[in-house]
């Protein structure tokens, strides 16, 4: 196979010293320039049912779609003397094809920050280290190719083809004709096809060569999966010869925000004259047929319904040119920053955010329509209300879906340059050679999605060092469109970013800029770090967002674990980086989703739902709540609202909360005389918000009263006193490995199996028992009673010695039979919670099952996880797991025999049940190789440590949530059975 540019006029002048693959000054030859999605339609009825998704583009009779199979060929490098000669789907790519189907393609390969490839830029193929993957793959190179043929009444049309997105190089030939080259994997790439075709009806075959790595790769660092191929839709449009070839609107708000000016700019070939009609949400006409004189048109709209993500109000602008129609979704707001608060329509917004890779298990970065809107499912369902499109642009169809259903967008270029350091004279952003791709590469996503009323705000990349190339880069996104903030995290607080935009910032910290008079606007670009069992802690942020105007939130890292399909010998499980034989590679760094990569919530999920909830209540006085509407723009039209009153874990009363109609950001007071009343036991009065059946936002109240009491009665099936162990240690989670956990607390760690008996002493009853921890002159007494019928009367202290470190827990352990398997509570839940990670939980009363999960998909790639489960069993890479707090009392059985522990002394405990001891957590690299034990592990702990999550390679829990030395921490309970 020949490269198309070397053999070609292109190279064979002066114009490039070096193939343009490795040139950084050449992006693109005969690319058209960037330009929003258009669908040239026949009719009315079809553009509007295409704007409005109800129809695919391919249903306008000037779109043909070229996804499908196309003939495919792999080579290991260029002079490859062996290609694997295939057929694949379009879109796909091609290491996800070939690890599912065994076809010898290089391998899927994550890594974070170091490069796949050779570092010695512009180059990307020189040899790398023996032991990368690239080293046997040096220049892997996908070439495509099928036929299609073009309609009759195309003829005098120009053809144009568009290719949604390429990895990450793309060099082209129609009918043996080179075409064009393109670079920037996450914009569109168009080509004028027109002088290549041949006449209608007859075959025409094109070829696209993909080229895994070029220069162009040096600014495609993100932390992903690297991955190749046509993955993205491509299509061919046919347009006018004289016609529209672009559009776009801005609309302006008066100094009311209540009536509107709409600018419509439109780049007409051959002087065809254009009309435009303006629709409402509902489908009545605005106005009809203006002409849009010389491509220019400016439109006064009296008072509009404004979009914004909690009224995402679309109006429909129909362009009819050269006799065909146009239509596109728009939306009214406008977006400013004053006194350093970011406003939407003149309110001060709250960014409730995540970060968001496009990326699938089955499909890797191809998303359909469908993987799209489950997504924003799973955002509305969790309170989500903005995404950062992390680190690159979007699939045009997330945008639409996005405008429809009320998203606030960050969106961002597509430069990432991680390996290259940052304070470095050599970094991309300061040579000027490297210029010019900034610029395109920023100033195209400009151009592409300018329309899109969901996006608030412009990104020109991540973690790129900076330079002058963003100082042109900020400019130049200005120049295009003076409607939005342009923000880089790299920038700090400089003049080339509007938003002081950090990430990882500790709380403390965001308080100290936010404070004094900020400079800007502080919206966190990433924060709050989802890796495994984390996001503790986050409510923080959120207090500090209520008390400091400028602190308006952030964006999760982040949405989803970038898990992939991997078929082994055990069947097929969810892997990460190296699960491929990949190198270099950062293991399961990118599983940092609060969902998985089924979209399934991890447990900390749940108190990010809490922390961006927008109804909220507060206890004012003994039976009267205060309800405040936390959305900014809309009433509580259609959300009702719920109460119960909870005496010793049982609902004692309940009933409805009214708060219909209640504007925004408005409060009410509602009585519940229930909850003023007196009476024996402990009380917790819980209410919850529901629109559409789903429940929004809870909250809930300790009301006074002391934790249950009752007779302990048994008959004999407490555990044995031998079985009741120390423990001070857990399993590490993906956070303690990144804060050196095992060599900072490794004293803890064999603590309690090294403990020594000192003394017993029996009176009665009772014996009580002196023993040394092998952890400084740490001790515990441990004291036991033998109640009438067999219950264990348990209370234990344990004196931690001063100077040592922070105690991962703090707890007794015992086991019971393998079959007892149905675990009730009352205490925290119903999901996993921490110390630190609770306020998303409610106190109640809670049922669930503690078996194994095998971690293993059946034929439909469900990993069958119990619905019920106690232990979450969907982190990708094992650890501490399953825990509850608060609790009063638990109770594990098998259906007919049951032990039930019961808190004294009005002291709670946090609980695990597993089915297999602790160790099983901390050797597995994956879930499916967990081994179940011959016995069911119980802990129950005074106190344990807190999950953290402010980041995942360092930062340490918060510090009231780590268990101190140099104190006496106390432990009491009754152990019953039946």
């Amino acid at each position: 196979m020949k490269h198309l540019f070397l053999a070609s006029a292109f190279c064979a002048t002066a114009l490039f010293a070096a193939p343009p693959w490795e040139d950084p000054e050449v992006n693109a030859i005969n690319r058209l320039p960037a330009r929003s999605i258009l669908v040239p339609c026949r009719t009315v009825d079809t553009a509007l049912a295409i704007a409005a998704l109800d129809a695919e583009r391919a249903t306008s009779p000037y779109v043909l779609s070229l996804n499908g199979e196309w003939n495919f060929e792999f080579r290991k490098s260029p002079s490859d003397p062996a290609p694997k000669k295939d057929r694949i789907q379009v879109p796909s790519c091609w290491q996800v094809v070939g690890a599912a189907e065994d076809r010898g393609y290089d391998p899927p390969l994550y890594t974070n920050i170091k490069y796949p490839h050779a570092k010695t830029p512009p180059v990307a193929t020189t040899e790398p280290p023996k032991d990368f993957t690239s080293h046997a793959f040096r220049e892997p190179i996908g070439t495509y190719s099928r036929t299609f043929t073009t309609p009759a009444e195309w003829a005098g049309r120009r053809v144009v083809v568009h290719f949604g997105g390429v990895s990450s190089a793309l060099e082209l030939r129609v009918n043996g004709h080179d075409v064009g080259y393109s670079e920037d994997s996450r914009l569109p790439a168009e080509f004028d096809l027109t002088p290549y075709l041949k006449p209608a009806g007859e075959a025409n075959e094109i070829v696209a060569v993909v080229h895994k790595f070029c220069d162009g790769s040096y600014l495609e660092d993100q932390d992903f999966w690297r991955l190749s191929g046509l993955f993205r839709d491509v299509w061919l449009v046919a347009e006018a010869k004289a016609g529209l070839r672009d559009f776009h609107v801005t609309t302006d708000l008066d100094a009311a925000y209540v009536d509107a000016t709409l600018e419509i700019a439109c780049d007409v070939a051959g002087n065809a004259p254009v009309a435009a009609t303006l629709l409402d949400p509902a489908g009545r006409t605005v106005f009809a047929d203006v002409a849009v004189a010389a491509g220019r048109a400016s439109i006064a709209v009296k008072a509009p319904a404004l979009w914004t993500c909690e009224t995402p109000n679309l109006y429909t602008l129909v362009l009819k040119a050269g006799g065909d129609v146009f239509a596109r979704k728009i939306g009214f707001r406008k977006v400013e920053i004053k006194d350093s608060v970011l406003l939407v329509n003149g309110r001060r917004i709250l960014v409730k955010g995540t970060d968001r890779h496009e990326m699938m298990p089955t499909t890797g970065y191809t998303c359909t329509k469908a993987d799209m809107e489950k997504d924003i499912a799973v955002f509305k369902q969790l309170n989500v209300n903005a995404v950062r499109t992390s680190h690159y642009p979007n699939d045009p169809t997330w945008y639409d879906l996005c405008d429809r259903h009320g998203i606030w967008v960050t969106c961002e270029a597509n430069m990432e340059a991680h390996d290259m350091g940052y304070n470095k004279t050599n970094s991309f952003a300061k040579l000027p050679e490297w210029r010019n791709a900034h610029l395109e590469r920023g100033g195209r996503m400009v151009s592409v999605f300018r329309d899109h009323p969901s996006i608030i705000v412009w990104s020109m990349g991540n973690e790129s060092d900076f330079g002058p190339a963003f100082e042109k880069l900020y400019r130049l996104m200005h120049e295009m469109d003076a409607t939005r903030p342009v923000q880089y995290e790299q920038a700090h607080d400089n003049a080339f970013t509007d938003i002081r935009c950090p990430m990882y910032t500790r709380p403390w910290d965001c308080e100290a800029y936010v404070k004094n008079n900020p400079p800007k606007p502080f919206i966190l670009c990433e924060y709050a770090h989802a890796m495994g069992n984390s996001n503790g802690g986050i409510q923080k942020y959120w207090d500090l967002v209520a008390k400091y105007p400028s602190m308006q939130g952030g964006y999760i890292w982040d949405f989803v674990d970038q898990s992939l399909w991997h078929n082994g010998p055990n069947g097929r499980w969810l892997a990460y980086g190296g699960d491929f034989g990949d190198k270099p590679n950062d293991d399961n760094f990118c599983c940092n989703g609060f969902v998985d990569a089924l979209r399934i919530p991890h447990p900390g999920a749940f108190e990010i739902k809490h922390a961006y909830q927008n109804v909220h209540a507060a206890l004012k006085s003994a039976g009267v709540v205060t309800v405040r509407n936390g959305f900014i723009y809309r009433d509580l039209a259609g959300v009702t609202g719920t109460w119960e009153l909870l005496v010793d874990g049982q609902v004692s009363a309940k009933g409805a909360l009214d708060v219909a109609g209640l504007a925004a950001g408005a409060s009410k007071d509602v009585e519940i005389p229930a909850a003023a009343a007196g009476g024996p036991g402990e009380k917790f009065l819980t209410v919850r918000f529901f629109e559409k059946g789903a429940e929004i936002a809870h909250d809930q109240f300790a009301l006074g009263g002391s934790m249950v009491k009752k007779v302990f009665a048994s008959n004999g099936a407490a555990p044995r006193l031998a079985d009741l162990r120390m423990n001070f240690w857990r399993a590490p989670i993906d956070n303690d490995k990144g804060n050196d956990f095992a060599k900072r607390l490794a004293v803890w760690k064999d603590a309690g199996a090294g403990a020594k008996l000192v003394s017993t002493k029996t009176e009665g009853a009772t014996t009580t028992e002196e023993w040394s921890v092998p952890a400084g002159d740490s001790k515990a007494t441990l004291v036991k009673t033998e109640l009438p019928g067999g219950a264990l009367m348990v209370d234990w202290t344990f004196t931690a010695a001063a100077g040592l470190p922070d105690i991962p827990r703090v707890g007794l352990t015992f086991t019971l039979p393998k079959d007892y398997t149905k675990v009730s509570w009352y205490g925290m839940g119903p999901h996993e919670n921490y110390p630190d990670r609770a306020t998303g939980a409610l106190m109640g009363s809670w049922t669930a099952t503690a078996a194994l999960n095998a971690g293993v998909a059946d034929a439909q790639g469900d990993l069958g996880l119990l619905p019920d489960r106690l232990n979450p069993d969907n982190y990708v890479e094992p650890g501490e797991q399953g825990y509850r707090t608060g609790t009063r009392t638990l109770t594990v059985g098998n259906g007919a025999r049951e032990v039930t522990v019961t808190a004294l002394r009005n002291q709670s405990f946090g609980f695990n049940v597993w089915p297999y001891p602790q160790t099983a957590l901390e050797g597995p690299k994956h879930q499916w190789q967990i081994q179940a034990g011959d016995a069911m592990t119980v802990n129950i702990d005074a106190v344990q440590m807190g999950v953290g999550g402010d980041d995942s390679w360092g930062a340490k829990p918060h510090g009231e949530f780590c268990p101190k030395a140099g104190r006496t921490y106390r432990l009491s309970f009754v152990v019953t059975g039946k």
